[in-house]
């Protein structure tokens, strides 16, 4: 009886190896950004987060020459930052309070085309990383970019354009790390007093809690290039 007990179970262990060669388990399918933005976002920012978005508004400083348009563009092919739904909700608000610009919000690699960023002044990449544009697209923003108009990059948007050093140079170099933790208070030095986007600062330095990127030393493109705004105050021994 054991000895039939033994063959019925090797038997039965038999057809499930059998089975399982068979029909071998299937790799996962990648996930699309669509799905993985909506496991990162979520709902939010959700009316309480709205609201206290709203409540924080800046006024407009200026009336604007011109209507302004702006593309916001908020892709990501790496790392997905949760903080995007609530910059493109702060901007499409402070769009409608000031009247200082108008916000398009896209995507799809499909708006990087020459007839369509025509249609904008700036194009600003929302904590975007990893991209990959194909080469007509590339050629479209950087186009764009010689022909005068803006770009604007929050956060990782300093982790654009790996692989390409013309991408690279329109944010000024390349993300290499955090080592200014999100949970530190860094100290800032004002760069440029006289610009306006400094004027809230008085002249003087600030402390700010915030994550701090810093770029691979070889993709920096230099203050002879770039004109330097405000920068971490390395004289206080917190910062350094």
């Amino acid at each position: 009886m054991k000895k039939l007990t033994l063959a019925i179970a090797l038997g039965a262990l038999t057809s499930v190896c059998l089975l399982l060669a068979q029909n071998p388990a299937q790799p996962e399918k990648p996930k699309t950004w669509e799905e993985k933005a909506a496991e990162r976002f979520g709902a939010n920012p959700t009316a309480e987060h709205k609201a206290l978005i709203e409540a924080n508004l800046p006024t407009a400083t200026a009336k604007p020459k011109a209507p302004r348009k702006v593309l916001v563009f908020y892709r990501c092919e790496g790392f997905i930052h949760t903080s995007i739904p609530f910059g493109n909700h702060a901007l499409k608000s402070i769009a409608e309070k000031t009247g200082a610009f108008s916000a398009d919000f896209a995507d799809q690699y499909e708006v990087f085309t020459k007839e369509n960023l025509a249609r904008y002044d700036a194009i600003l990449f929302n904590s975007t990383t990893a991209l990959k544009p194909d080469d007509a697209q590339k050629a479209a923003i950087l186009d764009f970019i010689n022909g005068g108009k803006g770009i604007v990059g929050f956060h990782a948007a300093a982790d654009n354009f790996n692989g390409w050093d013309d991408g690279i140079a329109t944010i000024g170099g390349i993300f290499n790390g955090h080592p200014w933790t999100a949970g530190g208070t860094w100290a800032f030095k004002v760069e440029d007093p006289s610009h306006p986007l400094n004027a809230a600062w008085g002249g003087k330095g600030f402390w700010h809690k915030d994550e701090i990127y810093w770029y691979k030393p070889e993709s920096f493109q230099g203050r002879d290039k770039l004109r330097v705004l405000l920068s971490l105050d390395m004289s206080k021994a917190e910062t350094r």
